[in-house]
């Protein structure tokens, strides 16, 4: 009887768990035909669909044309900018299968419903990395927060396939702390199809397994990622050189000023290139020194470590968006970790704020900015209130989060002494 029961159960659950699914998928195609979505994933779709059925490649000049047709909607004009595939090949791996939805505003909605399940996964894990054990409304609020956020929205909006990205590295954390080194160094290497996102983390991790005497790490990567670039120069034998020119030519000629200098020179003329070179020489040299410091770590040192790399890695020059922060949920996971476990009311209140300036806070700021006009102060706000935050939060919470957790007679008498 037991087992018959707990079979009805699973099977509801099942049944429970394809309705909602199914529910999902319709309200994102329901937004997808009335709404301008998936801006990031038409050029990677539509270019990973020319490949595989008609042999174009994504980074040809043919290519490039059509890509600006399907983005502009029309015939291009000779001073109509590029439309770039603009991703290593190997990341076909992770279009392909919405690559074979013929129907763009279909393949749009599917994706979109990956990347929400991604968004949900990540913050999972960002609650497991950072040992938060909240409560379950907090936790509810948290999850919820993972999904709704201003910089998560935004990305899953656009398409960007930095969400899967995010849950990659975060999985490739989750296995260090495992000891799967060799999932880990696979993880990594599959993460690089956004390279500049994770070009920094990457390097942090491996000088920490080299320290740490966790070479697998790093030998994992290293094997990963020339499986993936030589396996698929087999199907396409001199795509490095094609996307070495696409690189180039999108940084050097095309790329609006996206990194933290190019924005404070738009909002600020006269002293915004000054203060971004600053910037960077600050954040890199913070990075060296907290490097420096976590040679060899525990796990606890190592993974602040981490989220600080995630964090300072968009104010240091390279080339970033707004849609990339979602990859700092971990950083908050971490610092709410602290502020629930020491700080108690207080805490929980800093939490709900945060959850709540995030959220409704941005949300509200990004509709005002596109109304009023005020885009200066809204570029300003997206690429730096929430790094400059997480800089303070972490800096504030990093004496206990190195900690290692007390034992349950410690904890006893703290709270005695309180």
């Amino acid at each position: 009887m037991r087992n018959l029961r707990a079979n009805l159960a699973l099977i509801a659950l099942v049944i429970l768990g394809l309705a909602c699914l199914g529910g999902l998928l319709w309200a994102n195609y329901r937004f997808v035909t009335h709404f301008d979505a998936g801006g990031h994933f038409l050029p990677r779709w539509a270019g990973t669909q020319w490949f595989v059925k008609d042999g174009i490649s994504p980074y040809s000049d043919e290519a490039v044309r059509g890509l600006q047709e399907l983005v502009l909607g029309r015939r291009p004009r000779p001073n109509d900018p590029p439309v770039f595939y603009l991703f290593p090949f190997y990341a076909f791996v992770v279009y392909l299968p919405f690559s074979l939805i013929t129907d763009f505003e279909l393949a749009t909605a599917v994706w979109m419903t990956a990347l929400e399940a991604a968004l949900l996964a990540a913050g999972v894990v960002s609650i497991s990395l950072s040992r938060w054990r909240p409560s379950r409304p907090l936790l509810a609020a948290f999850l919820l927060f993972s999904v709704l956020w201003y910089f998560g929205g935004r990305a899953l909006i656009n398409g960007h396939v930095v969400i899967l990205t995010s849950l990659m590295v975060l999985l490739a954390l989750l296995a260090i702390r495992a000891g799967h080194d060799v999932l880990a160094g696979f993880l990594l290497a599959l993460s690089t199809i956004t390279p500049q996102v994770v070009f920094l983390l990457i390097l942090f991790v491996i000088i920490w397994a080299l320290s740490a005497r966790r070479g697998g790490i790093a030998a994992s990567f290293v094997v990963s990622l020339l499986f993936f670039l030589f396996s698929t120069l087999l199907f396409f034998p001199d795509w490095l050189a094609a996307y070495a020119r696409q690189v180039l030519v999108y940084l050097v000629v095309l790329a609006p000023p996206s990194a933290p200098g190019g924005v404070l020179f738009r909002s600020l003329p006269g002293i915004g290139r000054q203060i971004g070179w600053g910037l960077t020489v600050f954040s890199l040299g913070l990075l060296f020194w907290e490097w420096r410091l976590a040679r060899g770590a525990e796990m606890r040192h190592f993974f602040w470590t981490a989220c600080l790399t995630i964090v300072v890695s968009s104010l240091t020059g390279i080339p970033t968006s707004p849609d990339h922060y979602v990859m700092m949920l971990p950083a908050l996971a971490l610092s709410m970790e602290v502020w629930d476990e020491r700080w108690g009311a207080l805490g929980k209140t800093l939490i709900v704020l945060s959850l709540l300036v995030f959220t409704a806070g941005l949300w509200g700021l990004a509709w005002q900015g596109a109304v009023s006009g005020y885009r200066a102060i809204h570029n300003l706000l997206n690429f730096f209130l929430l790094p400059f935050y997480l800089l303070a939060s972490l800096y504030w919470v990093r004496w206990w989060a190195l900690r290692p957790p007390r034992l349950p007679l410690e904890e006893a008498a703290a709270q005695e002494m309180l």
